[in-house]
């Protein structure tokens, strides 16, 4: 792992550099690209380990550091999501920002909270203070989203391994019309104890389409946030920071990140969760496209789930969600 050049030396690198689908084409004689990526990476919201917020439910947990950090992982990717499907011009950015970290600030009452997301654990048999998987951050991201229809976004997890169109239009499209934005999760297990080199292409692929609003996973015992790449390399937000609590209007400026890390493909663990913003039909269907050469690989995209056997046992499905392949972190 190391910092991205192009933001912490004195010199940027040449290069290609895409995050969330926007290419970046960065050379020493166009200083201006090298801005308009500085500006980009300044509209994402960054979440990190916090202390001093009031406690979680009747536990005596008043910070997340050591655990929360795929919570807070699930918190960024689902503010990206929210960014997006809300479309925040640009003069309107810091205002948009506010609106979303006001969702997602350290206070019980806030519905995407740490406390609302720790506590959602539940569903998922995960008890305040344990370690979320990609997957089981997924799960109480698409439970806390459905209790709220202010937030303008539906939320699908595509399980195991096989994303099912005709499920997905079911939900989001009663009557042949798309209703709202859409969350579109795919979890997947791309092996079982280091990511497989034949899956790098397509990983990558993914990150760079323009649907695209990340990925949550990392390394070993660590979650990451990423959000592109460059060159062979992903790029990404890394929430092991601890940072005071505080109110939205107060704390802002703490939620931006511009150091992000890249990180070698093959160090990436094997349970990683794709994320893809869907506006209407159109934009499903131009996905779909998009998913036809890359997906096949990865996950299957099939109009039907099939019929699972409960009593068959795969090492490779993704649904349980202790079998995500991480460890806490100390």
């Amino acid at each position: 792992m190391e910092y991205l050049d192009t933001l912490v030396a004195e010199r940027p690198p040449s290069g290609k550099i895409v995050v969330f689908g926007e290419v970046f084409l960065v050379t020493p004689d166009r200083p201006e690209t090298l801005e308009a990526l500085r500006r980009r990476l300044a509209r994402v919201i960054w979440c990190t380990y916090r202390r001093g917020f009031p406690r979680i439910g009747d536990t005596a947990y008043q910070s997340d550091s050591g655990w929360g950090c795929m919570l807070r992982c699930g918190q960024m990717i689902l503010a990206e999501a929210l960014l997006r499907a809300r479309d925040y011009p640009a003069v309107d950015a810091d205002a948009g920002r506010a609106s979303i970290v006001s969702l997602i600030s350290d206070a019980p009452e806030c519905p995407f909270s740490i406390h609302q997301i720790a506590l959602r654990g539940a569903i998922v048999d995960k008890p305040v203070g344990a370690w979320f998987g990609p997957n089981a951050a997924a799960q109480v991201i698409r439970s806390l989203v459905s209790e709220q229809p202010g937030a303008g976004l539906a939320v699908h997890v595509a399980m195991d391994g096989c994303l099912a169109t005709k499920d997905v239009e079911d939900t989001i499209c009663p009557g042949g019309k798309w209703s709202r934005p859409l969350l579109l999760f795919v979890p997947l297990r791309l092996g079982l104890h280091a990511l497989n080199a034949e899956y790098f292409p397509s990983i990558r692929a993914m990150l760079q389409m323009p649907e695209s609003v990340g990925a949550i996973g990392g390394r070993p015992n660590a979650a990451h946030f990423f959000i592109g790449t460059q060159d062979d390399d992903l790029i990404f937000l890394d929430p092991h920071t601890t940072q005071p609590a505080g109110l939205p209007a107060a704390t802002l400026h703490t939620y931006t990140c511009l150091q992000p890390c890249r990180m070698r493909v093959a160090a990436v663990d094997p349970s990683l969760c794709l994320g893809f913003l869907v506006r209407d039909l159109a934009a499903w269907h131009t996905l779909l496209l998009r998913f036809g050469p890359v997906a096949p690989k990865l996950f299957d995209v099939l109009e039907r789930a099939p019929v699972i056997d409960e009593d068959a046992h795969d090492d490779f499905v993704v649904s349980d969600p202790e079998d995500d392949g991480f460890a806490i972190v100390s």
